[in-house]
């Protein structure tokens, strides 16, 4: 291991990965051949093939098994040291980056978040991916740099949660819904409506859709936030959803304005998610610096008092 240089810790990982060495060479931008020598000086370092092929797939031995487990930690604390030894450009770093974000928030963020990113570190390939039940692993695997999501209680502690900003809910109806006409619009006549649901942070036992002990009636459901919104707009369906996609809601959806007395909407932190042993690494101080700016650009900040009458501002 000791021997290991940290392009061949890379290429190792990479192959264990891809499990080939053309896509291994794609992902570290380097020719098969030079894959090809790496893994070679690898096996005659460890003193062992690391990879048996298997018609079109490498695969990887118990020894083999056994390094994929410690190289990301070994990678990423080889980039640190290096990192720490000299001053961080973005514009030097090359290569292909990956950012895990929740649909919402890439929906009003992700177009001016690449446009930053890439107009800073030019030489990366950006890549942004919407939060699915494989982005913790991912983070602690080191296959994806930074997540962005709504707060999440339950988050094993290795993962910090660094706050960007706190969002609320606003209901979206299309223009024809009857509740234009009744504005603003109480607890009953929202009990008596029907939505068209999001999987979202609004709902789930620790996130309540509105407050606790509020069941909406739901006609229909779907993981999209684009889809929910086209069905909004052509249905007579109301939308709940973050109060940052105003901005980037289809013109034929507005807020209605909320008189809900005394009941509180939730108001929750957006967050960036990454490993909490790389919390001081450049590469992710630099990212949390970018994405706050973006979010906090004062074009993207929202007016206050869209979607309630007795409070007239958004936490």
């Amino acid at each position: 291991m000791q021997n290991l240089d940290l392009r061949a810790m890379k290429v190792l990982l990479s192959l264990f990965q891809t499990r080939n060495t053309y896509n291994t060479a794609t992902q570290l931008s380097l020719s098969q051949s030079a894959v090809a020598r790496i893994l070679a000086k690898c096996r005659n370092t460890m003193d062992d093939p690391l990879f048996v092929r298997q018609a079109n797939t490498l695969m990887p031995t118990p020894v083999m098994l056994t390094l994929a487990t410690e190289l990301p930690a070994l990678i990423d604390r080889f980039q640190y040291i290096l990192a720490s030894q000299e001053e961080f450009k973005p514009a030097n770093l090359n290569g292909s980056l990956c950012l895990y974000m929740n649909s919402q928030i890439g929906l009003a963020f992700g177009e001016p978040l690449l446009e930053t990113l890439s107009s800073r570190a030019p030489k990366v390939t950006w890549e942004l991916k919407e939060w699915d039940g494989q982005a913790i692993d991912n983070l602690l695997d080191g296959r994806v740099v930074m997540g962005v999501h709504y707060y999440q209680p339950d988050l094993p502690a290795v993962i910090a949660q660094t706050r960007l900003f706190q969002d609320e809910l606003v209901v979206l109806a299309n223009r024809s819904h009857y509740l234009h006409e009744q504005q603003p619009v109480g607890i009953e006549q929202l009990e008596r409506s029907e939505f068209v649901a999001l999987s979202s942070p609004w709902q789930g036992p620790e996130t309540p859709f509105f407050w606790s002990g509020f069941s909406p009636r739901i006609r229909m459901k779907t993981d999209s936030i684009t889809l929910a919104m086209q069905v909004a707009t052509t249905q007579p369906l109301l939308l709940a959803s973050s109060a940052k996609l105003i901005g980037n809601r289809p013109e034929g959806l507005s807020p209605l304005s909320l008189d809900l007395a005394d009941e509180p909407l939730p108001i929750l932190d957006v967050v960036c998610a990454n490993p909490a042993e790389q919390a001081e690494h450049p590469l992710v101080m630099w990212l949390k610096s970018t994405l706050y700016e973006v979010v906090q650009a004062p074009e993207r900040r929202q007016a206050p008092g869209l979607n309630r009458v007795i409070h007239d501002t958004f936490g």
